[in-house]
Order: structure tokens, then C-alpha cells, then sequence
């Protein structure tokens, strides 16, 4: 099957009507959810937005340090030596230090977020290839939307046509900037992403692609924002608003619609499984592993936790009961303060910090880190 990928960058899980959020409003999201699989425990691997981009795209870890980690069988090139085309469709180079990150798609089409707020001009190329030139086509499709990473918007909003995806100078693409304007508030910007995803999803509806695709819509990272509880004690770039990210699936023909899944499941899963869902062997030793078991698996899942981390200097485990979060552990014994442990899901906002109270359980979760460190 085909895969489409959906970003919408900055959107943490609870800001999400399908995800428990009564404070805004996401009719879009929650009807797509209602027609697909909702992972409840979808977890980033890092919480910067690069390193996010890195761990997708190469389905392995990045947090363990400051440089990307590259294997050396990249999945995007596996998918391409397959006759699989692979499409980036991004207004988001602006995060990145190094544009390198999207090497090694088919093609990757730039639009500017300042050709008005939202993910419209980048939905709308999408249709244009689905359309055009996908028909019949072997691929996989990342539309990766900047969503809430706005700093500024133009107050110039005529510029909201797709690029043209039949041009050859789409990479160079340059859209005009007016005056910025103050960024909108959280809310606002969901619900205009949120309604632009909502009529992406019906025109995709009437694309001969949308029942032979599997479709997954995600985020990057998300934010700190205003759409969260207070009182978060974990270190800032882990804390919960940050780290845990929405996951929804729908399958061809909406196969399992309307169920949830309860694996703990990461970013690094994404392309293995666009490699799986597209009958690939892949043989690589990765950390991702593909979406598809864990959707036809009955059980919790087959990981007991996930490892999530910002350049190793700050590391987190998490698995159903806990979250451990620690400051570098290079250079023990730790301060009192390095390693926090909060009770999970009683904990939802890591308000109560119980690691004093369970050493054995830091002890159990310290060691795990060290074997992963050790191992790289």
C-alpha cells in the first residue's frame, strides 16, 4: 500500500479533541481519528526539531548525541531502490540547521509558511500530485507542516496558491514577506490547521489513492504551550507538552476504524513502516519498528518503554507505569536533583516527583540508559 504522511508540526497530543482536549476545538482531527487507529502513547525521540526530522527519516535514535546519526542503509534510499518515489512537501527548512535532513527524497517541493498562517498551500500541492502524478504510482508522501512553530506571519495574505508541482525550480521556490505580523494564539492556530486538514482529508476522499494508502498524521515536537496543565517538573525540553505527540492511522478502507492502541510507540517508526506497508524486506537493525505489527496486535505492544532525550544531556525513559527523567549521567554519582520519577498515567503533568520513594525503580532505569549509552 501507499503511505501519505501527515506533520502538523508544534501539536502536542492534548490539544487534540480525540486526545481528551475539551479547550479547543478539532472537528477535523476527531473525524479522521473516528475513521482510523489513535496510538495513545506516541512518543518523540527528541525534543528538537531537527533532531525529530533526523529520527524519522533515518528510523533511528538521535538523542544519544549532538550530531545526526546516519545509517548506513538509509530508508529513504531502500523505499527509492525499490521504485518507491518518495515526495517531501515542507514548509519547515527555516528549523533546520542543516538542510541535509531531507537528502535522499525523490523530491522535496519548498513552500513559505508566510504565504498565509496554517498548512493550505501545502495540502493544496498534495492534491495537485495525488491528482497529476501519482496515479498508479508506488510512493510515499510527507507533507511537513511548520503548524504552531509560527514566529511571525505577513500581513499579506494574497500569497496563498500551492507551488507548482509541475515546475522544475520548486526547490528554490521564494515567496514574498510582508510585515509580521504578532504570532496568533495557540488556539486559533490549531483550529485553522485543524479546518485545513479537515478539507485536505475530504478532497483526498475523491483521490483514487485514498483507499489504497495508508495515511498517518503526526507531529514533529510539540510545544509548552498555554493548552497544557501547570506545575510540569521535569526538565523543559521532556516535559510532557513537549514529548508526547499525536499518532492516528487509517488503513486502507478504514480497516480497524474507530479503535485505539495502547503500544508505546516513536517517532523512529515512521518510514519502517512506509517500508513495510510497501512489501519491502528490510533487513537494517533499526530502532524503529513498523506501526503495522502494533496496529494488528491485540496486545500492549511489543516495547516495555521508549528512550527520548535532547543531545545527551538530558534523557528520559518511558513505559506505562513510569517516566524517569535524568540529567547527563556521565560523570556520577548524580545530585540529588538529576533524576526525577513520576508515576504514570495517575502523573499526567509530572507534578509529583516520587523518585526518592522508589530507588529501586531509578536504579532499574539508570542501568538502561548506561547499556544504551555504553552501546553506542
Amino acid at each position: 500500500m501507499n503511505v501519505i504522511v501527515v506533520s502538523l508540526g508544534g501539536l502536542h497530543a492534548g490539544c487534540l479533541g480525540c486526545y481528551g482536549s475539551g479547550w479547543v476545538d478539532t472537528p477535523g482531527l476527531n473525524r479522521f481519528a473516528a475513521q482510523g487507529v489513535v496510538f495513545d502513547w506516541c512518543f518523540v525521540d527528541s525534543p528538537d526539531p531537527a533532531a525529530a526530522r533526523w529520527a524519522w527519516w533515518t528510523t533511528d535514535r538521535q538523542w544519544l548525541t549532538a550530531q545526526p546519526n546516519r545509517p548506513a542503509a538509509r530508508p529513504l534510499d531502500l523505499l527509492r531502490e525499490s521504485g518507491v518515489e518518495t515526495i517531501l512537501i515542507r514548509d519547515t527548512s527555516e528549523l533546520l540547521d542543516r538542510d541535509e535532513v531531507a537528502a535522499g527524497f525523490s523530491r522535496v517541493i519548498n513552500f513559505g509558511h508566510r504565504r498565509g498562517p496554517g498548512a493550505q498551500a501545502g495540502f493544496a500541492a498534495a492534491i495537485q500530485l495525488l491528482e497529476r502524478k501519482l496515479k498508479g504510482s508506488r510512493f510515499m508522501l510527507f507533507i511537513d507542516c511548520l503548524g504552531t512553530h509560527f514566529t511571525e506571519q505577513t500581513s499579506d495574505q494574497s500569497h496563498s496558491e500551492p507551488p507548482d508541482v509541475d515546475s522544475d525550480d520548486n526547490e528554490d521556490n521564494e515567496v514574498a514577506q510582508g510585515d509580521p505580523i504578532p504570532t496568533p494564539p495557540i488556539a486559533p492556530t490549531i483550529e485553522l490547521l485543524d479546518s485545513q486538514f479537515a478539507e485536505f482529508a475530504e478532497r483526498l476522499t475523491n483521490c483514487p489513492q485514498w483507499n489504497d494508502s495508508l495515511i498517518l498524521v503526526t507531529s514533529d515536537v510539540g510545544l509548552a504551550t498555554d493548552c497544557t496543565a501547570t506545575g510540569d517538573k521535569a526538565l523543559p525540553a521532556l516535559r510532557e507538552a513537549v514529548v508526547h505527540i499525536p499518532l492516528i492511522a487509517r488503513l486502507p478502507n478504514g480497516l480497524h476504524a474507530g479503535t485505539r492502541r495502547h503500544a508505546l510507540v516513536q517517532s523512529t517508526d515512521l518510514l519502517a513502516t512506509a517500508i513495510d506497508a510497501h512489501g519491502i524486506i528490510d533487513s537494517a537493525a533499526r530502532s524503529g519498528t513498523s506501526l503495522l505489527t502494533e496496529i494488528h496486535r491485540e496486545t500492549a505492544g511489543q516495547r516495555d518503554h521508549v528512550v527520548l532525550g535532547s543531545a545527551g544531556t538530558a534523557i528520559g525513559v518511558r513505559s506505562h507505569d513510569w517516566y524517569f527523567v535524568v540529567q547527563s549521567i556521565q560523570f556520577p554519582p548524580l545530585p540529588d536533583d538529576a533524576a526525577m520519577l513520576f508515576h504514570k498515567p495517575q502523573d499526567m503533568w509530572n507534578q509529583l516527583d516520587v523518585a526518592k520513594q522508589n530507588p529501586e525503580v531509578v536504579d532499574e532505569k539508570l542501568r538502561l540508559i548506561r547499556t544504551l549509552t555504553d552501546s553506542r
